[in-house]
């Protein structure tokens, strides 16, 4: 968290989202996530702790990786919800997917604690509960090698046992994933 890196594409309107992808070391240092958030001040911050963070064909160890989204035309809505187990997994991908209005629900990208959830029963949870139209995408937080404890950055509460997604709305987004 020396600094952030300056920014590619010149300077457009403000962030909506930013998604954050470092070690826990640098996410859990109070520095990191308010020079992230100094910088997008009304973005919502998103993102997880990993075991590798990518730049252009780079991969870094111990940084946060961060990419600021403006939309023109479509709404972004974040929400989270407590993970204490495993087997708490369904319910907590039922409970964020209920969070979310279904009305021009496009796209829910969601990122997961790595350690206490059940990823299968977590997408379960989500799709019995959006509408049929509506892609998931997402992922589990990793903790480099060491597999202590897993992170998630939900704007600017960093911290383990939490799921968090964005909702992406409207009528021009398009979103695919494989």
């Amino acid at each position: 968290a020396a600094g952030l890196q300056p920014e590619r594409g010149g300077a457009a309107a403000p962030a909506h989202l930013a998604f954050l992808f470092g070690s826990r070391a640098a996410l859990q240092n109070p520095a990191s996530i308010a020079s992230i958030r100094g910088r997008f001040p009304t973005a919502v911050l998103l993102g997880c702790s990993t075991a590798g963070e990518i730049l252009d064909t780079r991969v870094y160890d111990d940084t946060v990786s961060v990419t600021a989204v403006h939309f023109d035309a479509t709404r972004v809505a974040a929400a989270a919800v407590p993970i204490a187990v495993p087997a708490e997994s369904y319910a907590a991908g039922g409970a964020l997917a209920r969070s979310f209005s279904p009305d021009g629900l496009v796209h829910l990208f969601v990122l997961s604690d790595g350690l206490n959830v059940n990823g299968g029963e977590l997408v379960k949870g989500l799709t019995s509960n959006l509408p049929a139209h509506t892609t998931v995408s997402g992922g589990l937080s990793g903790d480099g090698e060491a597999f202590g404890e897993t992170l998630i950055v939900y704007d600017d509460v960093v911290s383990s046992r939490m799921i968090a997604a964005a909702g992406f709305y409207g009528d021009r987004i398009e979103v695919g994933c494989a």
